[in-house]
């Protein structure tokens, strides 16, 4: 039983371990581009992924699960915005509306 809780416990501290660390990994990132592409990662537990065209050139591949319902409003052609220090990333359209999403963690 010691085993047990032992062991939950140490999963418990690891998963706030990993959390936070994504938190902050999300929090410095910061891109501008048009979304490409939308679909569900098959190999990533049907999470809803954005293919995000930079202004280099490069694609970039977003998991946007942690922004609740982006997918709904999004689609092929917007522009994404994800300013650094936020935990906030933004959709705009071609007609200049544009929402706001927080991240769920």
């Amino acid at each position: 039983m010691k085993r047990v809780i032992f062991l939950l416990v140490i999963s418990i501290l690891f998963s706030c371990i990993q959390t936070n660390t994504w938190k902050k990994y999300t929090r410095m990132q910061e891109y501008k581009g048009v979304i490409n592409k939308i679909y569900k990662d098959e190999t990533n537990h049907m999470v809803y992924t954005f293919n995000i065209k930079i202004s280099n050139g490069e694609i970039l591949t977003e998991n946007v699960g942690i922004w609740p319902h982006i997918w709904k409003y999004a689609k092929v052609g917007d522009s994404i915005i994800k300013p650094a220090d936020t935990l906030m990333i933004i959709v705009k359209k071609r007609d200049a509306s544009y929402r706001e999403f927080f991240c769920g963690y």
